[in-house]
Parts: C-alpha cells; structure tokens; sequence
C-alpha cells in the first residue's frame, strides 16, 4: 500500500509546529499543488473502501459539529471518529483475525449517544449500503478493540470548526484554547478540487502556547470507561505494522490497517501512522512568534458533498459533458446532485449514468447511481 496522508485523496497533515509545516494559510489549491509533489492519486486495491470510510468520517466530522454547536458539547464532537463510540450491526461476524457482515453503528450504551442525531446515523447506515464498505469499518473497528486497551481515544481538536464549513468557501473560526494563553486559536476552512475529489483544508494557528496538539489521545474517562471489547495485545503486528503500545488507538475509518492512506498523517512531511505513533505536544513559545501552525487536508468523494463541485480546471462538474468519476465503492450522491452525471469503467468499458434512485434514511435522501448506456 502506498504512503500518502490524511482523510482522503491527497494530503498533508502537519502534527508539529515546524518550518515543514505551512507557515501561512494557505489556498486549497496550493495545499493540493504542494501535495501532488509528494503523493499521488490512489490506485491500489481497496482504495475505493477507503475513500469511500474517508467520505463518511468527513461527513459524521461535519454533523458532528453542527450538532455540537448547538448542544453545546464540543467533547462529542472531536471524539466523533473514537473506536469506543461504535459497536458492530447485527450479523456481522469476527473470528480470530477479521469481520464480515453489515459493518458497524453508533454504541446506543455510548454516554455520548444523545448527541448522535438521525443525519449521523443516516451517514453512516447509507455509507456502509456497499458490502465491502460495511466490511472495511468491521475489521477497523475490530482491529482497535484487538490491538488497544480503549483506555484512551482520538480527538481532533479542530472538528467543532467544520460547523461553519460550506463547499466552495473560506472561513475562518476561533476556537476557545485554553492551553493558548492569548486565546489565539484559529482554523480556516477552505475548499477545492484534487484529483477526482474535493479537497477541505483546515489550517490552524495558535500562539502562546506549549501544549499544540491537533489530533491528540485523551483518557476515555472523559466520558465513559473503557469498554470491555478492548484486549490491548502488545508485541504483536497487524497487516506488518508493529504494535508497541497497546494505548495508542485509532479510528475504524482506517480499517484493519489501522492506516487508510485517505485517513492521515504527515509530519513535517514525513507519512506517520496514526495507530502506531505517540503525538507529543509542541511547545509554540520555541517558534517564530512564539505561533504554531499546521494544516490538514481532508478528501471527501465530491458528489457526496453538497452544492456544486469543480474539477481542477474549474469546470462545473456533474454535467454530461463533464461527469463526475464514480468510486465503485461510493454510488451514492448528495441531493443536490440528483439527476446529474458520472461515470465508471467496468471491465474496461466505459459506462454512463445519473444519480436518479433515491433512497431515504432517517429522514436523509441521497441518489443512487443509474447506469443510463
């Protein structure tokens, strides 16, 4: 499997406050032209699993937060992605080494569940409708209960910021910082495109501290005990990865790898995986300005994004002229692109659809893909 970095299709996701990392906010597209020298579009064999596992952490990341801002409770938004919050769906089955079945679904025994609205559930049930999908969430979360003790769970800090997030522009939002001792926290959200998908980029400033930390892994007891699923095996690997540490968690959106190479990481550069690597905080007051500064892209498949979409050149995409390219694995658009046009390649013949069958969950409709010739 290549290296590339976080959620989605290409990326860069500076943990550390260093020169590497972008030292301004930067646009999305020359977030995405700085990618492209150091990745490239995915083509390995379970690449549409995870993007499509990307597509559906970014979409839950932005409920999340629209649900947070108005309950007030910013923990169940950035621990939104934590294993300890899932459970599997009736009829999925594990052995020794990996799941199949439906996939997974919000714990309802989750401390947190009161804050999981119908649009969260909606995301994820309509995400996992391919097999494979579901499959691929499974083993993910199979996988952190395996190989982590649960005691302690991602969070990422700037996910309350996405509440603001809308397609095609640029924002920028505070965040309350209380480690930031000028309270000087601020993410821009910005976005555009990036090989066949939209590219949302997250870049943040602080100053005045020394304790940055974009994603970091708080003890679980900030809400709830770590539950029992978790066996926390050491010394042992998974899919060649080494497991050192069983108190490193990661997200069932990296599947059983623990690293979907749509779901993270690169610092200063450098592909990190999530599971496997202790973040230590990153003292500012050492920087120039004493201001840290990362930046994050994330890469959601762009028809199941709402409003319209561009490809690179700023082409309207959706159009029968200029189709959107399905993920095999993703055939569901957003309503906002109902009737309109993609295509795929199966079996080396070139097909032509529109998302034209809509299918409702929890009051969500999306449009599934119609082959049309």
């Amino acid at each position: 499997m290549s290296q590339r970095a976080f959620i989605a299709i290409p990326a860069a996701l500076c943990l550390a406050s260093v020169s590497a990392c972008a030292t301004d906010v930067m646009t999305s597209e020359e977030l995405a032209r700085s990618s492209e020298a150091v990745t490239s579009c995915p083509s390995d064999s379970t690449s549409g699993q995870e993007l499509a596992a990307a597509t559906i952490a970014f979409n839950l990341m932005v409920a999340a937060a629209q649900q947070a801002q108005a309950d007030g409770n910013l923990l169940a938004a950035r621990s939104i992605l934590a294993p300890q919050r899932y459970t599997y769906l009736p009829g999925t089955t594990c052995n020794s080494w990996e799941c199949l079945g439906p996939g997974i679904q919000f714990d309802t025994s989750d401390p947190l569940y009161a804050h999981v609205n119908a649009k969260m559930q909606a995301i994820l049930a309509l995400g996992q409708t391919d097999a494979t999908v579901g499959s691929y969430l499974a083993n993910g979360l199979f996988f952190a209960q395996k190989f982590t003790n649960g005691k302690y769970y991602p969070s990422i800090f700037s996910i309350p910021a996405l509440a603001q997030f809308k397609t095609g522009q640029s924002s920028t939002v505070h965040l309350s910082d209380s480690t930031s001792s000028n309270n000087s926290h601020y993410v821009t959200l910005t976005s555009g495109s990036w090989c066949t998908s939209t590219a949302v980029t997250l870049s943040e400033s602080v100053s005045d501290t020394s304790k940055y930390l974009p994603i970091s892994f708080p003890p679980v007891s900030d809400w709830r005990s770590a539950p029992s699923a978790y066996t926390g095996v050491t010394g042992g690997t998974a899919e060649g990865q080494t497991i050192d540490n069983a108190n490193e968690s990661f997200t069932p959106y990296m599947g059983r790898t623990g690293s979907n190479p749509y779901l993270l990481v690169s610092i200063n550069g450098t592909p990190q995986n999530w599971a496997f690597e202790s973040f230590n905080p990153t003292n500012c007051w050492n920087n120039p300005s004493a201001t840290c500064r990362s930046s994050m892209i994330i890469d959601p498949v762009p028809y199941a994004e709402p409003g319209s979409q561009f490809d690179p050149n700023s082409n309207l995409l959706g159009t029968q002229a200029n189709p959107f390219v399905i993920n095999a694995n993703l055939l569901l658009a957003d309503a906002t692109h109902a009737s309109q046009w993609a295509t795929r390649t199966v079996n080396g013949v070139q097909q032509w659809g529109t998302f034209s069958i809509a299918i409702s969950r929890g009051g969500v409709t999306m449009y599934q893909y119609s082959q049309k010739y």
